[in-house]
């Protein structure tokens, strides 16, 4: 059997034909292997990225207050943030810059997954609940500060990337 090879090699027609096709071999496997490097290590940079804003978030003070004024909002059930009239117009104006920083952080986190920056299932797993609880409790801002403004796309990502979750949460279920 390899003396039949070796006689197919005699050949200067066959010979070159082989060489041909061994170097497609080694091209098309060198293609893949590139191909399959460069996947992996979108992939893993993309997951360590989505790690490290995950822990600024969690070490980042500005955001840490501005949720625990988001929380107390909510708690005193004043998310719809029109004020009284009977009060302090600058603590109004610090509570809706509070619930602004919170969703604006939400709205960036989701338009970063729904691009491929951050990885969605990391996400998911590290606060996927947290950001459907955070939106179901801020929807009476959004829809005040879209009557308002007029403006219904305000945390219309946000808005999308919880829709997502609940649809995927409910998949879950049945």
């Amino acid at each position: 059997m390899f003396s039949d090879f070796l006689t197919i090699l005699d050949d200067p027609a066959n010979a070159t034909a082989i060489r041909i096709v061994i170097t497609l071999v080694v091209a098309v496997f060198t293609a893949s292997f590139t191909y399959w490097i460069t996947v992996t290590g979108r992939k893993i940079s993309r997951e360590r990225h989505t790690l490290q804003v995950m822990m600024e978030q969690d070490n980042n003070i500005e955001y840490r207050k501005a949720l625990g004024v988001f929380h107390s909002v909510v708690r005193d059930g004043e998310m719809g943030l029109v004020g009284s009239g009977s009060e302090n117009v600058s603590l109004l104006l610090e509570k809706q810059d509070a619930v602004r920083s919170v969703m604006n952080h939400w709205e960036l986190l989701s338009i970063s997954i729904t691009k491929g920056v951050l990885d969605e299932n990391l996400m998911i797993q590290f606060s996927g609940s947290q950001a459907t609880r955070y939106w179901q409790r801020a929807y009476p801002f959004v829809e005040a500060l879209r009557a308002a403004t007029g403006h219904q796309r305000f945390y219309r990502n946000f808005e999308a990337y919880v829709s997502k979750l609940e649809k995927q949460h409910s998949k879950g279920r049945n």
